[in-house]
């Protein structure tokens, strides 16, 4: 189960880092990582509206924004 407290990027062992938001309502989501070396990657649709990613080289600090995409309301 998820939690509210596990939002956004929790850093793991090995060099690993879990990106968590929640956005119900896109389409799909993605976390762009801006140091040291920018890079963007997918988050996959998780229970309840949340999307995950776990990505590996991701040091504790690292800027990062997630992207969030939703269908045209035409």
């Amino acid at each position: 189960m998820i939690s509210q407290s596990q939002i956004g990027a929790t850093v793991l062992a090995d060099g690993h880092c879990r990106f968590l938001v929640w956005a119900p309502l896109a389409e799909f989501v993605e976390v762009r990582l801006a140091a040291p070396m920018e890079r963007t990657a997918d988050l996959k649709p998780a229970e309840k509206g949340y999307h995950c990613a776990v990505l590996q080289d991701v040091k504790p600090g690292t800027r990062y924004v997630f992207r969030l995409y939703h269908a045209d309301a035409d």
